[in-house]
């Protein structure tokens, strides 16, 4: 399997890549890893990626414009290989990240990670890709009760 990270901070899988069970199984050629950086795909000599949102709003977007070429670079790298990529976006409004499925995703020969940064990334990037969302998934009925204590009080207190 190989897994592609689009992401402006690739020297964070580092720490993934480089100790335990996900660097042995990197040595044993169980998985591939490449990261992008989309400030290698932009023109201006700033490297720039983001602005703000059209018509307003707070925050900035991630542009189309340089995860889109990104994102050519990464198929024609796995075009190469004869790999389709399957591109997830890990975003608060994708679909819960479930168990089953990472069970389906683990049958893709090759996963694009998307990884969003700021408020998100420009909707004529979502439009052009066909991007699958995923966000995190939390189990609501499993979730610990939440119990009264000094702690609380005490935050309360320092806010004074």
């Amino acid at each position: 399997m190989r897994f592609d990270a689009i992401t402006l901070f690739p020297e964070m899988f580092d720490a993934v890549l480089d100790y335990g069970i996900t660097r042995r199984a990197l040595d044993r050629g169980l998985y591939r890893f490449r990261a992008w950086n989309p400030r290698d795909f932009t023109d201006d000599p700033h490297r720039t990626v983001d602005d703000r949102p059209y018509g307003g709003g707070p925050g900035m977007l991630m542009l189309a414009e340089p995860l889109d070429r990104a994102l050519n670079g990464v198929q024609q790298d796995l075009a190469d290989e004869n790999l389709t990529p399957w591109v997830v976006h890990f975003s608060p409004r994708g679909r819960p990240l479930t168990p089953q499925r990472v069970m389906e995703l683990k049958e893709k020969p090759a996963l694009v990670l998307l990884c969003g940064r700021y408020e998100g990334i420009d909707g004529k990037a979502r439009a052009g890709i066909a991007v699958r969302a995923l966000r995190r998934h939390r189990r609501a009925a499993a979730a610990a009760p939440r119990r009264r204590g000094m702690f609380p009080r005490r935050l309360c207190a320092l806010g004074r």
